[in-house]
């Protein structure tokens, strides 16, 4: 089976990989945000035609270690 190895250094993934995903280490101390969007029905004027959630994690900086947890 080939194996290709690719490493990539760009400015998208040096940002990318700087910042910890805190709600994935532990969801507990750090939970994700949740807003709720309700639209309403263009034609009738009712809200329920659509309702949209969005989540969003808490992110750090990353460094040694965040609240003692070591970073992955």
């Amino acid at each position: 089976m080939p194996i290709q190895v690719n490493y990539v250094d760009s400015f998208q993934t040096r940002v990318a990989q700087s910042f910890v995903n805190l709600t994935a280490i532990n969801s507990t101390k750090y939970p994700a945000v949740t807003t709720v969007q309700i639209y309403p029905d263009p034609s009738t004027g009712l809200t329920n035609a659509l309702t949209s959630y969005n989540v969003y994690a808490q992110y750090a900086f990353r460094t040694i270690a965040v609240s003692g947890v070591p970073t992955p």
